[in-house]
């Protein structure tokens, strides 16, 4: 009894334990050598001279490759375990026939279709997303409240995580209207309130020197593409004047050059008696983003 048990146990293995673990073994190698070829021709495919922007900076580029390809390799690993499945299955039970059982899984699918219409505006919105490239991982976004960093994206949703380390899951259906802060370049842009009285001209001379010194600085000359200089005057009256100072930046760089613009300025202005701050300008904020 025993002797035909291991007999039985030894066939068993040789007509279906030695393919099944075939089988996972070419799913996990085409789906490891399928993600590097994803990986290589989006690279190559990928480039700053098309997708409706042209010419943009290469690490806006990088960007747009890291979610295609994300997304790409999610949807390869599924079509090689659903294959996989498939392989197994009909190793295990070689006198059924799938094709009934998935023309009838196709009928159940567009039956539950008309219950999960949402999930499909999800994929749709999610498509679109990604080829009109509204935003990419790593950007810095807006989207309905939530304000943050895209940390992932895929055809149902999108992750943004907060300052604060909270994590927000969005549908990317109920994406109606995104403020993408790092697309292209970012801004250096803040309001001074000076004295009524102060020599605008002086002001100015200080405001566009402080800003070309930053940007010939070698920690940053490579993130400023425009200096910051005054942009414009604001509103004014006889107890404050407001000055608006900008400038760009590489995408994504625009809060630590402002930081080290303003700490600069705060010092230069110290050494200049006929420029004074307002009453009303917190000085607090020339020391923060």
């Amino acid at each position: 009894m025993v002797v035909y048990e291991l007999k039985q146990q030894a066939q068993w293995i040789s007509d279906y334990g030695f393919p099944i673990l075939g089988i996972i073994f070419v799913a996990f190698i085409a789906g490891y050598i399928g993600g590097q070829i994803i990986k290589t021709v989006i690279r190559r495919a990928v480039h700053g001279r098309h997708f409706v922007r042209a010419n943009q900076p290469l690490v806006d580029v990088k960007k747009r490759q890291d979610t295609v390809i994300g997304v790409s390799i999610v949807v390869w690993k599924l079509i090689v375990i659903f294959s996989a499945s498939i392989a197994i299955f009909t190793t295990v039970f070689p006198e059924v026939n799938l094709v009934p059982l998935l023309a009838s899984a196709g009928v159940l699918g567009a039956v539950i279709g008309f219950g999960a219409q949402s999930i499909i505006k999800d994929f749709i919105s999610g498509a679109f997303i990604i080829i009109e490239n509204q935003f990419r991982v790593g950007d810095d976004v807006e989207i309905d409240g939530a304000i943050g960093k895209v940390e992932h994206i895929t055809l149902r949703s999108t992750v943004v995580r907060d300052d604060a380390g909270n994590v927000h899951y969005i549908s990317n259906g109920n994406v109606f209207h995104v403020i993408n802060k790092t697309m292209g370049y970012s801004k250096v842009y803040f309001t001074l309130s000076v004295a009524p009285e102060t020599d605008i001209d002086e002001l100015k001379t200080v405001i566009d020197k402080v800003g070309q010194a930053l940007a010939k600085d070698e920690k940053w000359h490579k993130k400023i593409i425009e200096a910051p200089t005054l942009f414009n005057l604001g509103a004014f009256s006889d107890q404050a004047l407001e000055v608006r100072i900008s400038g760009k930046t590489q995408p994504g760089d625009q809060f630590a050059v402002t930081t080290d613009f303003k700490k600069r300025l705060l010092s230069e202005i110290k050494k200049r008696p006929d420029i004074k701050l307002s009453q009303y300008q917190d000085v607090s904020s020339l020391t923060k983003k």
